[in-house]
């Protein structure tokens, strides 16, 4: 449709100028009279002024199409960028951000026992805040109580347990650095092999 009306305003300039020459010719075909040259100027003058009227028409014609032309395009183009977003909205998988994990730190107490009994009772739902139990000095007896619990956690092992090799001022830090280490391996293994998106970190007490 609209290539249609650009090229009916192309035809009407056309048609414009052939019956803008007829007229020229007519005039010019007349018998002259005293003054025919002061005439032919002033027809020379209109006819400059309509050609250029009909030069300015052209253009807004072609304008107006190239207006057009690139409204199409830029529709075009949003109305796929649009369904583009729309597609991968839909393939984007569903992230429940509700869950967050509850991640107990242990080492070698068996009594543990007592931290994990209340935080299952008193937690409000399993889904949303499942329990990894991470433990560090491989202690076997702390290690039979957190897996007497099967299903009801997630128990994993820190894998690094050689002494950290420090100098001698610092080695009396030497248990600060063994439970850093621990808590970066934890917390990464959680965020980044578990894929939880956040943590509650709860240490075991003493008591």
């Amino acid at each position: 449709m609209k290539k249609r009306i650009a090229v009916i305003g192309v035809t009407i300039f056309v048609l414009w100028n052939v019956v803008t020459i007829f007229v020229i010719l007519s005039q010019l075909s007349t018998k002259r009279a005293p003054g025919v040259t002061e005439k032919i100027t002033q027809l020379e003058e209109k006819i400059k002024s309509q050609v250029q009227a009909n030069q300015e028409l052209l253009q807004l014609l072609m304008q107006h199409k190239n207006k057009n032309s690139l409204l199409d395009y830029n529709f075009s183009k949003s109305k796929d960028k649009a369904h583009s977003s729309h597609s991968l909205e839909e393939e984007k998988p569903v992230v429940d951000d509700s869950v967050i994990a509850v991640l107990v730190f242990a080492c070698n107490r068996p009594t543990v026992q007592r931290n994990l009994d209340q935080l299952l009772k008193y937690r409000p739902s399993e889904r949303k805040f499942p329990i990894i139990v991470t433990q560090d000095c491989g202690h076997q007896p702390t290690a039979d109580v957190i897996q007497s619990y099967a299903d009801k956690l997630t128990h994993i092992k820190h894998p690094y347990l050689d002494d950290i090799i420090l100098p001698k001022k610092e080695k009396k830090f030497a248990g600060y650095h063994k439970i850093a280490r621990h808590y970066k391996w934890a917390l990464n293994y959680t965020f980044h092999k578990l894929n939880y998106s956040a943590v509650i970190i709860v240490e075991v007490t003493f008591r």
